[in-house]
């Protein structure tokens, strides 16, 4: 029974290797030998010549664990009024953070 593949010839992985060296980008290389872009990163990575051309865009895989809710803002979701009880036991109610603080900036002034 015959192998299923036959090993690239010698002069095929020199001539892959020469290419590269000459600064032709791996994926011409491998079209133009007719052989399989991983094939010649192996090849290179064995000789110990493979750089990547480019930074990797891949990002690490998403964490396991789940991420704590951030709280909502009241004024993004829902129309109530923010309360704010003064130690003098008034209530001030706004619609916003900067109504609030200036309520608050009138009251202490």
């Amino acid at each position: 029974m015959a192998p299923r593949w036959t090993p690239h010839p010698p002069e095929v992985r020199a001539a892959a290797l020469a290419r590269y060296a000459a600064g032709e980008p791996v994926g011409e290389v491998a079209r133009a030998l007719g052989v399989a872009r991983s094939r010649v990163i192996a090849w290179l990575q064995r000789a110990g010549t493979y750089q990547p051309r480019r930074p990797s865009t891949r990002t690490a895989a998403p964490s396991r664990t789940p991420t704590p809710a951030t709280p909502a803002t009241p004024s993004t979701t829902s129309r109530a009024p923010l309360r704010v009880t003064l130690p003098s036991g008034a209530i001030v109610e706004a619609w916003d953070g900067a109504e609030l603080g200036a309520l608050l900036a009138v009251l202490d002034g």
